[in-house]
């Protein structure tokens, strides 16, 4: 069961990704979290189960890691498309 403060995460985090449109987020990607007290903990796996998230998540790839640090950029709302060559 998901306690007031985890809900409250996943929300805001839901939302920043929708309002914000950052071009990178940078995700923790250390296996035990210090901060949690040294306890295994996957961010993107937990904030997942959220369907808002998921769906905003989606636009994002990862491209990289630093120091610890996955490197996801939010893909171009056109990357994919296929163009068809000019008639000209």
């Amino acid at each position: 069961m998901l306690t007031e403060i985890e809900r409250y995460n996943r929300q805001a985090m839901s939302e920043d990704l929708d309002k914000q449109k950052p071009d990178l987020v940078f995700v923790d990607a250390n296996k035990f979290k210090d901060h949690f007290g040294n306890v295994q903990y996957d961010y993107i796996e937990d904030f997942s189960h959220h369907d808002s998230f998921r769906q905003l998540w989606a636009a994002y790839e990862k491209v990289g890691n630093r120091l610890g640090y996955d490197i996801n950029e939010r893909r171009s709302p056109l990357s994919g498309l296929q163009l068809k060559p000019s008639l000209y």
